[in-house]
């Protein structure tokens, strides 16, 4: 309510490329650019699948279904947010979601027709779903759950296997640290353990999504990344520009 008082349409930026790509799905069975180049051209797989999805069962116009798309799923990130916060403290529960519906970021990349939220969304679901993991252990349901939520991140955004690579290698290495100085062997710390898990299911599930995109596209990662990608001592200047 507040996003459609406020916003109303706001930050649509590269939407319509994600909207041919479904549409190119759809109606000509394949990730086609417009010269019919097999190409991947949207930085979100996962959402032009969603989006392909959406407009063959409605026939929706593609504009309509992603912005209706982004405000859904700003919606299930607050609930997410609000089911983390009650994780940590039940008092939380009810705070975390004020504190994600009021958010001026969120209420305006939910109508963008991007997968902002859908990334938000998947962010959040990963905390809450590695939470359960690492407290019950690996269970059917909690196991699964970390692997779903898994996935569904490492679809919405590219840069995702880096980022969740660098999440639980880090996190494993600040295990292992706590258990040498607790006297105890790394290996026999369920933490240590489940987060190495968590690490290997990253990795493997990467390579799977990369190696399909090469046997499709001839590309392991998304068109997008070649075209914005820099060089590693470019992405070192940058980091200080942004932080003055």
């Amino acid at each position: 309510m507040l996003g459609t008082l406020l916003v109303g349409s706001g930050g649509h930026d590269d939407s319509h490329i994600t909207a041919w790509s479904a549409y190119a799905l759809v109606e000509h069975g394949g990730l086609y650019n417009y010269n019919g180049v097999l190409l991947e051209q949207s930085s979100s797989l996962l959402h032009v699948l969603v989006l392909a999805l959406l407009y063959g069962a409605t026939g929706l116009a593609l504009p309509t279904l992603s912005v209706l798309t982004s405000a859904a799923f700003g919606v299930a990130t607050v609930l997410m947010a609000q089911r983390l916060g009650h994780r940590i403290d039940p008092v939380l529960a009810l705070p975390a979601g004020l504190l994600t519906a009021t958010s001026p970021y969120i209420l305006y990349w939910s109508f963008g027709g991007l997968e902002t939220t859908m990334a938000a969304f998947g962010a959040i679901w990963l905390v809450a779903a590695v939470a359960r993991f690492m407290d019950e252990g690996p269970t059917r349901p909690a196991t699964w759950g970390a692997v779903g939520a898994l996935a569904f991140v490492l679809l919405t955004r590219p840069e995702a296997p880096f980022v969740c690579a660098c999440l639980f290698l880090g996190t494993s290495a600040l295990a292992a640290l706590r258990a040498a100085l607790d006297g105890k062997p790394a290996i026999h710390s369920p933490t240590v353990r489940r987060l190495v898990f968590l690490l290997g299911a990253t990795v493997a599930a990467s390579v799977l999504i990369a190696s399909a995109r090469l046997a499709v596209f001839g590309q392991a990662f998304p068109q997008p990344v070649y075209a914005k990608g820099g060089t590693l001592a470019g992405g070192l200047a940058y980091a200080p520009k942004w932080l003055c």
